[in-house]
């Protein structure tokens, strides 16, 4: 389906095939996504994490979108200088194209990530960690207040689901597998820099669906490399070309 876009281009919105990916984030230091502060629990804190109406933990899809949206902004060294999400609308920048860009800047055609909301699979409580500063003259702890974060061994299983529209979007798959790498290097939600958010993305599997596949009810294909069904991001990295070849470029 061809449409009209800004200033009378011609925009191919064809959707050629979705690439469903599965698997599963690893905390391995303790995480804390604020949630909300308007109801406390007895014997809770403050800065509670973000739960679900069930009163579990989850890790929001706008969180670990936008986590991986900020590391290709640096990684490219397009960090807008005012702070703020880059959107620059080119239709060949990466980031617009895989993460979508707002208003009138938004990048011609849909955005190609999708990002679900990450569900807890194991039993695990949240625990609370005690927090002070130190006074660098009386060397006492002063100002305390209490965090509560997931602990270290919780899994929670995700889910994305990137579009291909067009021969360029093969290649830019690439950008979300390192992203997913690099995530492990880096940290998910707040106070990464005093230890918190340190995570492990494990067993991703990668499901191919056509249109096709949509028309006909089946559940496309499930990609195997090198013998596998489940990869590290490092491994989606290092074998992508093979990756290409079997997602059918």
């Amino acid at each position: 389906m061809t449409q009209t876009g800004v200033e009378g281009t011609s925009v191919d919105l064809k959707l050629i095939k979705n690439i469903v990916m599965v698997g599963k984030i690893k905390t391995l230091t303790g995480l804390h996504i604020g949630g909300n502060k308007g109801e406390l629990k007895i014997g809770g804190t403050d800065n509670p994490v973000i739960t679900d109406p069930q009163g579990r933990p989850y890790i929001p899809g706008s969180t670990l979108k936008g986590k991986l949206r900020s590391l290709l902004e640096f990684s490219l060294n397009r960090v807008d200088p005012s702070g703020g999400v880059h959107s620059c609308g080119d239709e060949d920048c990466p980031i617009c194209v895989i993460f979508g860009s707002p208003g009138e800047d938004r990048v011609r055609g849909p955005t190609r990530l999708i990002v679900r909301d990450a569900t807890l699979v194991n039993d695990v409580d949240t625990e609370i960690k005690m927090e002070n500063v130190i006074n660098r003259l009386k060397g006492s702890a002063e100002h305390p207040r209490a965090m509560e974060r997931v602990p270290p061994g919780a899994e929670f299983a995700f889910e994305m689901v990137y579009g291909i529209y067009n021969q360029r979007d093969y290649e830019m798959l690439r950008y979300v597998f390192s992203m997913l790498s690099c995530l492990e290097d880096s940290y998910l939600g707040g106070s990464g820099s005093r230890g918190y958010g340190k995570v492990k993305v494990e067993d991703v599997s990668l499901i191919v669906k056509t249109v096709e596949d949509y028309y006909n009810g089946r559940e496309g294909e499930k990609i195997v490399l090198n013998g596998k069904e489940k990869h590290t991001p490092l491994e989606l990295v290092e074998n992508f070309e093979s990756v290409l070849k079997e997602i059918g470029k």
